[in-house]
């Protein structure tokens, strides 16, 4: 009778091919572990030629982490992590090589379905205004501008703003100003609420005022304000 490699081995032949195996499965799970651990933290601190590599050794494009925001820490994807840290250029490269993309990009102010080609088109700012606009994403902005908001900003120009935050939504007030009163839209979106005599219909009449993210990116603490 011929025989089988599984009969021709001892028990403890065969006990010890076993354990060879399991640490090999287990060296394996360690070593993508520790890949991924890499892809995030590249992520997170915008290392485009990192993801880059880690991605060619086979590390998980789309791979959750721990995302630290002030005293707070959040479940995210890698590309969320890195559209939160203001990395387009992360965010694009996870993109192209796969990761969970957001179904609409963010073009010239304008939602349009995203594609490869749209990806490319986009700006570094679209690119990460199209991710923070996901539903994943969406729920972290709003917490972070309920929390830190408040406090006094300049813009481009020159132009200080008193900014506060509250159950109504986001208020903004220049100095000798009226202020200005912001509804929350969505996680990041807000609708300017303008005066009941300027709607025909009796209501507030809204205009779209953009990303809040997209705002601060135009806005600097202001160093005369005591907040």
């Amino acid at each position: 009778m011929r025989l089988t490699l599984s009969t021709r081995l001892t028990p403890s032949l065969r006990f010890l091919a076993a354990c060879t195996f399991t640490l090999i499965v287990m060296v394996l799970g360690v070593r993508a572990a520790a890949q991924n651990a890499a892809a995030f933290l590249a992520a997170e601190r915008g290392d485009a030629e990192a993801i880059e590599r880690l991605v060619r050794e086979g590390a998980d494009i789309n791979v959750i982490g721990d995302l630290r925001y002030g005293d707070r820490s959040y479940r995210v994807s890698a590309v969320a992590a890195a559209a939160l840290g203001w990395h387009a250029d992360a965010a694009r490269t996870l993109l192209k090589h796969g990761a969970t993309p957001p179904q609409y990009v963010v073009r010239n102010h304008n939602l349009l379905p995203y594609s490869e080609r749209e990806l490319d088109a986009l700006r570094d700012w679209e690119v990460v205004n199209s991710i923070l606009r996901t539903p994943e994403v969406a729920a972290i902005t709003r917490s972070i501008v309920e929390r830190d908001a408040h406090g006094t900003y300049r813009t481009h120009d020159g132009q200080e703003y008193a900014a506060d935050f509250d159950d109504r939504g986001l208020q903004l007030t220049a100095p000798g100003g009226p202020a200005l009163r912001f509804q929350l839209v969505a996680g990041k979106a807000f609708m300017q609420i303008l005066p009941m005599t300027a709607a025909p219909s009796g209501r507030p009449r809204s205009v779209a005022v953009g990303s809040i993210r997209a705002n601060t990116r135009r806005l600097v603490a202001s160093p005369v304000s005591g907040s």
